[in-house]
């Protein structure tokens, strides 16, 4: 979406996040009670993915919680803004060395 349709500029793109992608400084908290269930991300593209999954599920559970849904106990709202957070923050770093390298 953000090289356009031309492929060559969205190779161009792929290269470039690849290689300013770097592991985030802080590792993700798990949202769950379950230890064993912890997400990663291992690439520019998975981050992006990962932070888009995050906010659009906040956005639902928001409806949700509106009418002061019972199952929300147990829902970790902090950990997963720090793990949007630390997802952003990641984004920003990335395509700060790729703006750099495009100019």
């Amino acid at each position: 979406m953000v090289a356009g349709t031309d492929r060559l500029r969205y190779r161009r793109l792929v290269k470039l996040l690849k290689k300013s992608w770097k592991e985030p400084e802080t590792a993700l908290e798990s949202e769950d009670d379950d230890p064993a269930k912890k997400d990663s991300i291992e690439s520019a593209l998975e981050n992006f993915s990962f932070a888009v999954r995050k906010i659009e599920a906040l956005k639902r559970i928001a409806v949700i919680a509106e009418k002061n849904a019972a199952f929300l106990k147990n829902f970790y709202l902090d950990r997963r803004l720090r793990n949007i957070k630390t997802a952003l923050c990641g984004i920003r770093n990335c395509l700060k060395n790729v703006i750099e390298k495009l100019k």
